[in-house]
């Protein structure tokens, strides 16, 4: 027989575990399977699983260039994976080209990747030439290192400049 602290982690261990197989097959489910070895990695490392796979379903359906890695990278970066998982989505959509690692580098920068892919679609539906150059490729480009690494500097709006170009 258990003694009640042994059936209280029990309990809580088999309740962790369905846990962790529902996310499993949730991932599943939705064309974008992810290693149940991964997901209880990620919860090991204090890392809530459920949004990482959730925005890596929704980047696998939308076709958009993120990996499993990718997305852990930036949600352990305190990055906004819905936003910039959706922005990137909308993006290609729209057929504009908006990769995963410049809306990464814009997120953890300050700047809402939701908010520069709506302005470009906007753009785009509108033909305006001026408004569609608000994001300049380049600046954010400087960011994103060879291997998608991203440089990360806190400072206030404005007083960065990159290749004699304010960034707010």
């Amino acid at each position: 027989m258990l003694t009640p602290v042994a059936l209280i982690v029990a309990l809580g261990a088999i309740y962790i575990l369905i846990r962790l197989l529902a996310l499993w097959l949730r991932a599943r489910a939705s064309g974008a399977p992810v290693p149940i070895a991964r997901i209880v990695r990620m919860a090991m490392l204090r890392l809530n699983p459920r949004p990482v796979v959730d925005a890596f379903a929704i980047a696998a359906t939308a076709g958009v260039d993120a990996t499993l890695d990718d997305i852990e990278n930036h949600a352990m970066m305190g990055g906004r994976l819905q936003r910039t998982v959706v922005a990137c989505a909308a993006a290609k959509k729209a057929d504009i080209e908006l990769p995963f690692t410049m809306a990464r580098a814009m997120d953890l920068t300050g700047r809402d990747p939701m908010e520069v892919a709506q302005d470009l679609i906007r753009a785009k539906r509108d033909g305006d030439r001026e408004a569609s150059a608000a994001v300049d490729e380049n600046i954010v480009r400087e960011m994103v290192g060879k291997q998608g690494e991203v440089s990360v500097a806190v400072a206030p709006p404005g007083l960065v400049v990159v290749n004699g170009q304010r960034v707010d």
